[in-house]
């Protein structure tokens, strides 16, 4: 759970720089991104409450932990594999410069 939050974290802290360096973004349109980016994630923590009723904590932990696991090993993989879109997501994501 720590290298999740590690992620989130650096993603605050990498994301201006990513955005509106390296892509161009103006600050105005960066500021809409990441209020929709907090938008999705309380999003989601408002639909965890109502999936870990329905399918249990352990299970939707093993779903997490997949979906986490699947991500990492994408953008670890995505600039080896030259695949431009998901390379630009990663350098956000996960703050790497590819």
């Amino acid at each position: 759970m720590d290298l999740i939050f590690g992620g989130m974290f650096v993603f605050i802290t990498a994301s201006p720089f990513v955005y509106i360096e390296h892509f161009g973004i103006s600050p105005l349109h960066y500021a809409w991104l990441f209020a929709l980016n907090i938008g999705g994630i309380m999003g989601v923590s408002f639909l965890k409450v109502h999936f870990v009723g329905l399918l249990g904590s352990l299970r939707l932990l093993g779903f997490g932990v997949l979906v986490v696991a699947g991500s990492g090993l994408a953008c670890c993989s995505a600039p080896a594999l030259r695949w431009e879109v998901c390379r630009h997501w990663c350098c956000a994501y996960c703050g790497l410069s590819v």
